[in-house]
């Protein structure tokens, strides 16, 4: 007897049953969310925490939204909705949570994802590690099941900035950590995945690596390409003064370092001071790889 209960409600958790009450009649929308990063197989377990999703008319109305947990996002079968015939749009994006905002979701002409430190007027630290699908819906019978597949491309880049043979102190001999600034990079996106050309500073913070000694900053960007003007400053922390300038495109040529056609894209960079002149280069060890947090 218990082993049959135990087998029901494995069923019910992945099958999950549905009421009048719930969702006006049973579903007749399944979706599949996939992401295959730069292979042939779904590792979205692995890259996406979370997700939220927004379903418009043909018309561009919000008619539906919400978020899913890793749990739902990762059931086998996927989740499911109720849908009146028609023809619709799905949006979705993958770990927005921390650092950015939706805006105007009711139209999808007008909904934007943005900084959410924008609203602060003050610099944000970083952007969230976006991922972004869509897909179109086609529903022709109310009691017929129609299945979707949508999958993510990534919507990011992740910075690495290593700064060596630096170091300031304050007057009670305590290291002062020198500031990052990265400029000219984007603060938007419209619901079709696009940048909104709204540029923006990023200030991400940095940390001491007592094991590499070296100084450490890392944060998340929305992407860019190899032809990128966004530039990375270096700031001095006790009297902020200009220290290094890398020019990001001319970093991304002579490093060849490829981000076009890539879903996943790291990008580390070493300022190594030695008396007065700054390296700038790939550094020679590998970080490990940053995970969404479960």
């Amino acid at each position: 007897m218990i082993y049959l209960y135990l087998f029901l409600s494995t069923l019910l958790f992945f099958f999950p049953s549905c009421t009048e009450k719930e969702l006006g009649g049973c579903p007749n929308l399944s979706i599949h969310l996939e992401y295959w990063a730069d292979g042939s197989t779904d590792v979205l377990q692995k890259h996406i925490a979370n997700a939220t999703y927004y379903i418009y008319t043909e018309q561009g109305k919000l008619v539906q939204k919400g978020t899913l947990s890793s749990d739902l996002l990762n059931r086998p079968c996927g989740f499911q909705l109720k849908l009146d015939p028609g023809k619709y749009h799905f949006v979705c994006w993958g770990n927005l949570e921390h650092y950015c905002l939706v805006n105007r979701d009711e139209q999808l002409e007008q909904a934007y994802i943005y900084t959410a430190q924008q609203d602060a007027e003050s610099y944000p630290q970083s952007f969230d590690p976006l991922y972004f699908g869509e897909a179109d819906i086609t529903i022709t019978d109310m009691d017929q099941m129609t299945k979707i597949t949508p999958h993510f491309h990534g919507a990011h880049v992740t910075m690495w900035l290593y700064v060596k043979g630096f170091k300031e102190t304050d007057e009670q001999g305590r290291q002062i950590a020198p500031h990052f600034y990265l400029s000219n990079f984007e603060a938007e996106y419209d619901f079709h995945g696009l940048p909104r050309n709204q540029q923006i500073t990023y200030y991400p913070e940095s940390v001491y690596k007592e094991e590499d000694d070296v100084l450490m900053a890392y944060c998340h960007l929305p992407r860019f390409d190899e032809q990128t003007t966004s530039m990375i400053h270096l700031y001095s922390g006790v009297d902020h003064r200009l220290v290094e300038t890398v020019d990001l495109r001319k970093f991304i040529d002579n490093n060849n370092i490829k981000l076009t056609g890539k879903e996943e894209v790291d990008i580390p960079i070493l300022l190594e001071f030695h008396d007065l002149d700054c390296m700038v280069t790939l550094p020679d060890w590998d970080e490990e790889e940053a995970k969404p947090i479960l």
